[in-house]
């Protein structure tokens, strides 16, 4: 047996009234009873201050033995660490003198002083017994629930890390013998040394209210050797004007272990796959110790809640003593029925039948017993619904979210509310209705095949059909039919579900894989324009100024010095003017300033030679591109603006254009626009002699960008485009 605390101490003095006015009115302490001349009573936190007569206590009195004692005694309040300089500034305020004033070598700090009787008065921080200073102002009782949690949990300083509490569990789980043994030192100690400023930061983000306090996992190395795994939570707490982490956390190692074994486990794995429909519990003893998805779906409950409870919690109460029996039972190798029925009850109350199977199998070395159970809830619903009548079949079919309907003689005689949503008709306008009135006019054959095999009375499933909806909505359902006898008649439990979506994005893929087999396409024939555009432009001029230069040297071979002289002068022209022509070829094909200066430097110098060609003069407006994008934006920006002022130049008939480019962190976006004759998009497009249009709609779409073509004949185009900048920054 151990005392668990001091509840009481006393102190004794002759002169009890000024003694007890002391304590009130230095100490702040609150009498609470009093007997005149014998003793006082004080409150003091949770414990109690007792002041005695010890001439009235030396004799006994009722059944209370004698006490008494002569000379000082002593006595210790708890004082925390920042109210030192009030206590000081207090007693002097009240004429006592402080005796000593010591700092121990545990880092707390005492105050001495005496009292009228003589006693030894100290005020002493908790840390002076190695207690937490935070234990103070109420905070006993925190550190008594504490104690009680089956959780480790310390309270810790967010910078460093030092702990200023722990409990007896947290001091268990790191191998330390006494909770007091953390005091002073910090987490971060038993952390990997790859993982402390990390840890750091989510403390300083938890105090900060940067990150969202969570449940993670973490891998400690304690001084003994030994690796245990942690589940942590960590939280803000402010105690004593001290902002402080809270860190809770488990020992998960047992059932880290435990994982790792079933995933090392080939066969288990195996038996796992083979059953992914029903629900898995592995237990051994009382508890179980692995339970699958499945189970934790049927149950309700999570795997954390599963693995800590007893395997027979979730039974219904009618079914918890035969199952905890049996279980046991199994384990000790005792002959028991393998296959049987049970019903649960799931975290929300519901109850659930499942049909359970049992083996005993061994589990790292020790017996365990595997069990798989299939709901078989609704195969007990329905048979009490058949037993009972069909109003009870038709409330299963109330909450089905797949279309159930039942046909005798090709007419509705039963739908469910899914079947309404689907067609759009009400149960009373299908029953009604002829169901061959519903298929699209695509589906009428393959509709006339299934209806033959069920006219041989074979069932026919996942059959994929076009419905009309009473709305003109075309739906694409997948439908099995099973048959039934019903009073014997022949009808069909027909269910269906909307696969509308999923025909849709077969259909999108293959349009794109269409638009993907144009666009290649129209990439040859782009580069086939290309070339002989390049071609021509080699032949009519590159082609002509060679020539002339050869007919100038062939003459001044032939000439006289005078003449020759006369004949260099105009082929050193011809090789400049040639000179020019393979300039502006490949200005054409792409602009090496582009690459090496930026996009606002090449436009800029575009606007000077679309002006000396064409005589059109550009205004030009900007905010936010004196800066570099990337190259594809470059490219792309450039291309279009170069491609709609050449148009502008060539076909609209105008002297002037304006150009507007702007750009925000997010966006990129240009604006060609003209007044001159204007053009019909639509027609342009249709077209297959041209490129330009179609060009900038490639380039647009391939950056994830938008093109707006604002155009009509006689009334001027604008032509607008919008990419975004997401991760496109060079620097």
């Amino acid at each position: 047996m151990q005392a668990e605390r001091v509840l009481e101490t006393c102190l004794y003095a002759e002169n009890l009234v000024e003694t007890a006015a002391f304590y009130a009115d230095v100490c702040g302490l609150e009498a609470f009873a009093r007997v005149d001349e014998r003793h006082v009573f004080f409150r003091c936190g949770d414990a109690v201050l007792l002041l005695f007569n010890p001439s009235q206590t030396r004799q006994t009195a009722g059944f209370v033995p004698a006490h008494g004692a002569l000379g000082p005694g002593h006595v210790a309040f708890a004082m925390a660490p920042q109210s030192i300089d009030a206590w000081r500034e207090h007693l002097h305020e009240h004429n006592v003198v402080v005796e000593a004033e010591i700092a121990w070598p545990r880092g707390g700090k005492s105050l001495y002083f005496r009292d009228p009787a003589g006693n030894s008065v100290e005020l002493t921080t908790p840390r002076t017994w190695g207690f937490d200073d935070l234990l103070l102002d109420g905070h006993l009782d925190y550190r008594r629930m504490l104690n009680l949690l089956p959780v480790g949990v310390c309270l810790v300083e967010p910078e460093s890390g030092e702990v200023f509490l722990a409990n007896h569990t947290a001091a268990c789980i790191l191998d330390v013998a006494d909770a007091r043994d953390l005091v002073g030192r910090s987490v971060l100690e038993f952390v990997q040394r790859s993982r402390r400023r990390e840890i750091r930061d989510y403390f300083r983000g938890v105090v900060a209210a940067a990150v969202q306090p969570e449940f993670f996992h973490e891998r400690l190395e304690l001084a003994s050797g030994r690796q245990v795994d942690l589940e942590i939570a960590s939280g803000y707490l402010n105690l004593a004007e001290r902002s402080v982490i809270q860190v809770a956390f488990r020992d998960i190692t047992d059932r880290t272990a435990a994982e790792a074994a079933l995933r090392e486990s080939e066969a288990l794995f195996r038996s796992l796959a083979e059953t992914t429909e029903a629900a898995i519990f592995l237990f051994r003893g009382a508890y179980n110790i692995h339970v699958n998805a499945a189970a934790c779906r049927i149950t309700g409950f999570d795997y954390h809640e599963l693995v800590a409870m007893p395997f027979w919690q979730i039974l219904h109460p009618d079914f918890r003593d035969l199952v905890r029996e049996r279980g046991l039972a199994r384990q000790q190798g005792q002959p028991i029925d393998s296959q049987y029925e049970v019903a649960i009850l799931t975290k929300e109350g519901e109850t659930r039948w499942l049909q359970y199977s049992g083996i005993t199998i061994e589990y790292q070395g020790q017996p365990a017993v595997l069990g798989t159970a299939i709901d078989i809830t609704a195969r007990k619903e329905i048979e009490q619904a058949l037993r009972e009548s069909e109003a009870r079949f038709r409330t299963l079919a109330q909450v089905s979210p797949a279309s159930i309907t039942v046909h005798i003689d090709d007419r509705v005689v039963y739908a469910n509310p899914a079947a309404s949503k689907l067609t759009g008709l009400s149960k009373e306008e299908m029953q009604e209705t002829d169901f061959w009135s519903m298929l699209h006019r695509d589906s009428v054959e393959t509709m006339q095949r299934a209806y033959e095999r069920m006219a041989r009375g074979e069932s026919v499933s996942d059959l994929k059909l076009q419905i009309t909806t009473r709305h003109g909505a075309d739906r694409w359902i997948q439908v099995d039919w099973s048959p039934f006898d019903q009073q014997g008649k022949t009808a069909w439990v027909i269910t269906a579900y909307d696969i509308s979506a999923l025909v849709e994005a077969e259909q999108v893929l293959r349009a794109n894989a269409h638009h993907l087999e144009e666009l290649s396409r129209r990439l040859v024939q782009v580069q086939e324009t290309e070339r002989r555009a390049i071609a021509r432009e080699l032949h009519d001029e590159v082609g002509q100024t060679l020539t002339a230069l050869n007919i100038r040297l062939d003459l001044a071979s032939r000439a006289g010095a005078q003449d020759q002289v006369l004949q260099l002068a105009e082929t050193r022209r011809l090789v400049e003017e040639l000179a020019e022509q393979v300039r502006r070829m490949s200005l054409d094909l792409r602009p090496p300033m582009l690459d090496d200066l930026g996009l606002l430097p090449t436009l800029l110098w575009f606007f000077d030679r679309i002006a000396q060609q064409y005589g059109l003069q550009v205004a030009f407006e900007r905010h936010g591109i004196e800066r570099r994008f990337t190259v594809e934006i470059e490219t792309a920006i450039f291309r279009i603006v170069q491609e709609a002022l050449t148009n502008v130049a060539r076909h609209a008939h105008v002297q002037t254009a304006s150009v507007r480019l702007w750009a925000n962190s997010a966006t990129i976006s240009v604006q060609i626009e003209d007044k001159g004759l204007g053009f019909d998009p639509d027609l342009v497009l249709s077209r297959n002699n041209t490129s330009g249009l179609r060009g900038m709609q490639e380039r647009v779409r391939l950056l994830a960008g938008k093109l707006f073509i604002d155009a009509r004949p006689d009334g001027g185009a604008c032509l607008t485009a919008l990419l975004p900048l997401a991760g496109a920054r060079r620097p």
